[in-house]
């Protein structure tokens, strides 16, 4: 696979201090009619028509992304700081309280009603969310640029991957279509944004998905000469095993039966032994199956040539169910760990490649 890690050589960004801004390509306003900021462009467009009169709200975002999960358009806003540096202890009415990291915000768009905020989702240091489908699940994951841990803050810390759901609905609290009570986290050094694609796995005969995320700066080491990471993606069907695959099923070698083949000859071991039924009629019986490398082929007892000639003794291109695999190596790894009370709703995540970079930014697939 070809993929682009950008790298710069700025400023270390983690985490700015008050007065600067979020890195976005719109401006933010203040209304004395809302409880929070209000964004007045967005994307460089002056139409408060886009957002229906209701305009998003959240402070100094980061990035946006677009995407769309089953029929419903989504705009994700990544939040990385919320004017004051994270930690910082503040007066309030209780004395001296840390301020607490600003979250992220998810607004579904539609032509006719604009966009209307759906949730606020509690991420710390967020620099960019990414959405990606798997085996017919949908998922956001969060590229956290730096971790806070009582009133510090460091780049060497956690993103996530949460679960996503765009049937569930959302009034703009803490419930919605990300499900938060069940995340995979996995070890990041100034995560600044990641991307999904698909690639061939011979080793697997079919079609794996990475998630390669870009690291920019680490904070303990004072360094901009970080790896990246590429991992592997899979879900889990029980506690030991998960599917590695994009898809449900995937285009493979395969004989009809859907077992793994290199040549013909190994599809041509079928045997007319299954699922039979034997019929009576004036006194003879006839004994009807089918073929135990082809169930959709009907043949007589014994008939064992039928199976093994024909296209059912052939090996090709043909959608293939992914196989199940071991993944304790992988859910044992000291850089990946699961924060929930349902083993269903993790990632399985295996490291890939640890890829040399210098400030990476961005993540580029070609």
């Amino acid at each position: 696979p070809s993929f682009f890690l950008g790298c710069l050589h700025p400023p270390p960004p983690p985490p700015p201090r008050a007065g600067g801004g979020g890195g976005a390509t719109f401006s933010v306003e203040v209304s004395p009619q809302q409880d929070t900021t209000l964004i007045s462009t967005f994307l460089g467009s002056n139409s408060s028509g886009l957002w229906g009169g209701a305009r998003p709200a959240f402070m100094a975002p980061s990035s946006t992304t677009h995407f769309q999960a089953g029929s419903v358009e989504f705009i994700a806003v990544a939040s990385h700081w919320g004017g004051t540096r994270p930690g910082t202890s503040v007066l309030t009415s209780d004395g001296m309280q840390p301020v607490a990291p600003e979250g992220s915000s998810l607004f579904s768009f539609t032509e006719a009603g604009g966009a209307q905020c759906v949730q606020r989702v509690p991420t710390v240091g967020a620099h960019k969310l990414h959405h990606f489908s798997m085996q017919s699940k949908h998922f956001v994951a969060s590229a956290n640029l730096y971790s806070q841990s009582g009133a510090g803050t460091s780049t060497v810390g956690w993103s996530a991957i949460y679960h996503f759901d765009p049937t569930v609905p959302g009034e703009c609290g803490g419930s919605g279509p990300v499900h938060t009570a069940d995340v995979t986290r996995f070890r990041t050094v100034g995560a600044t944004a990641m991307a999904t694609l698909v690639v061939d796995d011979a080793g697997r005969n079919g079609q794996v998905l990475l998630l390669v995320v870009a690291n920019y700066y680490d904070s303990g080491a004072g360094s901009y000469a970080v790896n990246s990471r590429a991992y592997k993606l899979a879900l889990p069907v029980s506690s030991t095993h998960s599917k590695f695959g994009a898809e449900v099923q995937h285009q493979g070698l395969a004989c009809d039966s859907g077992v793994a083949c290199v040549r013909d000859s190994d599809c041509q071991s079928g045997f007319c032994n299954t699922d039979c039924v034997a019929t009576s009629s004036g006194g003879s019986v006839s004994t009807q199956c089918v073929c135990s490398n082809n169930n959709a082929l009907a043949c007589a007892l014994g008939d064992d040539a039928v199976c093994n000639s024909g296209s059912s003794a052939t090996c090709a291109q043909r959608a293939v169910n992914i196989e199940e695999e071991l993944h304790r190596a992988c859910w044992d790894a000291p850089d990946v760990e699961y924060d929930g009370s349902d083993p269903a709703k993790r990632v399985t995540m295996c490291v890939h490649q640890d890829i040399p970079t210098v400030a990476a930014r961005d993540v580029t697939h070609v």
